[in-house]
């Protein structure tokens, strides 16, 4: 099966015309690969029965869409001439396949953009405090956690992006009063520069979230 499946993803990639070229997995698997990011898996199932030499060609999307996409396959004959096949998956799969891997790359973009909003947010709290640090291990992709440091109490920040935006929220425990009057006074009074972070965004709450290191200014101010 290696060599049959080698030969057989190499073959198809030729059937499938200019830019196609085929990558070797495992014996019972093989990619082929457009240059343009398109991606098809090739895969002979061992069971039921009734795949014997057969192969399910199915779309590949970006690793963190894949879940949320419909799977586009179908099953072809292995001994099949592959420019029939070529023909085939062009009319049963490539459609259907290149409509939502659209859907998936505009997805992915999204969330990109989303986690790069987050890291400038994580950013200007880590600048605005001295002290801090970001947790690295175990955080969600699109998300960034803070402790805020060497102030004698815990503050803990996760930022995350929202339906509206980017997202903060604060854990503090035990903050001694002083500390937190002139927080809430900050936030009260909307201190100027609240909402001039630089690239900050027309939504409400994303421009809290960026007003947040202006906010953190009270604890310096109280240093």
């Amino acid at each position: 099966m290696p060599d049959t499946m080698t030969r057989f993803a190499v073959a198809l990639a030729r059937a499938m015309g200019a830019g196609w070229r085929a990558e070797a997995m495992h014996e019972r698997g093989a990619h082929l690969r457009h240059r343009d990011g398109r991606a098809l898996f090739l895969h002979a199932p061992t069971y039921p029965f009734s795949m014997q030499g057969r192969v399910e060609v199915s779309g590949v999307y970006p690793h963190r869409q894949a879940w949320r996409r419909d799977r586009a396959s179908v099953t072809v004959g292995i001994s099949r001439d592959p420019a029939a096949i070529a023909k085939d998956l062009q009319r049963r799969l490539m459609p259907a396949y290149e409509a939502e891997l659209a859907v998936a790359l505009a997805a992915e973009a999204a969330q990109e953009a989303a986690a790069a909003e987050v890291g400038r947010v994580a950013a200007a709290i880590l600048a605005a405090v001295p002290g801090s640090d970001q947790e690295v291990q175990g955080v969600p992709y699109g998300e960034a956690r803070v402790r805020l440091r060497g102030h004698g109490y815990r503050h803990d920040v996760r930022v995350r992006g929202g339906r509206d935006g980017v997202e903060v929220d604060m854990d503090l425990r035990g903050v001694p009063a002083g500390d937190v009057l002139r927080m809430l006074t900050a936030l009260g009074e909307g201190r100027p520069g609240l909402a001039a972070v630089p690239g900050a965004v027309p939504r409400a709450r994303a421009r809290r979230a960026r007003a947040l290191p202006h906010l953190l200014g009270w604890r310096r101010a109280a240093a």
